[in-house]
């Protein structure tokens, strides 16, 4: 718990870098579920980026990094959101009807 307020706090007044210079959406906005993904093994990450789950948990997935790191994956479980190693899950329905390779960018959370 103290973790994660501590890290809320280092979020909310600097800038968050970029784990990636760019992503794969499946529309302009990022917006859409691209796929649903089960969870094959249990990932736990104390990064407050980062999503922890169990095996067979349910993921739907909003974007892919590309890029200089291709390894994750952006999704939610529930009302959570956060990035995943693609190599934890398997994906079982795609949503997407096509890929559009976006720029990441920088959010300031507060000033």
């Amino acid at each position: 718990m103290v973790y994660q307020i501590v890290c809320l706090f280092i979020l909310t007044h600097t800038t968050c870098g970029l784990l990636s210079e760019y992503k794969i959406c499946g529309d302009a906005e990022c917006e859409s579920r691209m796929s649903r993904v089960q969870a094959i093994q249990d990932h736990y990450n104390k990064d407050c980026r980062f999503l922890s789950f169990r095996k067979g948990d349910i993921i739907f997935v909003y974007h892919k990094l590309t890029g200089k790191r291709e390894d994750l994956w952006a999704g939610t479980i529930d009302r959570k959101f956060g990035y995943f190693p693609k190599h934890a899950v398997k994906e079982e329905e795609i949503y997407a009807k096509t890929e559009k390779i976006l720029e990441t960018q920088v959010h300031i959370l507060s000033e």
